[in-house]
């Protein structure tokens, strides 16, 4: 297993920008802002499908080092002889960074 070299520690969304832009943070550190508007549009406050999609991304973005641990993690049952691997908390993952409510 590789160490993981990006900001360390939970990451999570935090809504700075209401509706326009999401960041996501680890602590105090800014670590990405996912852009919620449609740049091409004049009208993009109404009706614009990209508040929801910006927030897809952002909790994707979120997940990325519990995805990377938990495949570190499968890889290394795999890697031993008659693994098993408990599949709830890779369900559980994926539910998590698929999750769209606001």
């Amino acid at each position: 297993m590789t160490k993981f070299k990006g900001t360390q520690g939970k990451w999570v969304i935090k809504e700075f920008h209401g509706r326009h832009e999401t960041d996501i943070s680890c602590v105090d550190t800014r670590i990405a802002s996912a852009k919620h508007y449609n740049y091409g549009n004049d009208d993009w406050t109404k009706n614009d499908p990209e508040p929801e999609q910006g927030r897809a991304n952002a909790i994707l973005i979120s997940k990325a080092p519990e995805m990377l641990e938990m495949l570190e993690n499968i890889l290394s049952i795999l890697e031993t002889p008659n693994g098993v691997i408990n599949i709830l908390p890779i369900q559980k993952l994926i539910k998590e960074a698929t999750n769209v409510k606001g």
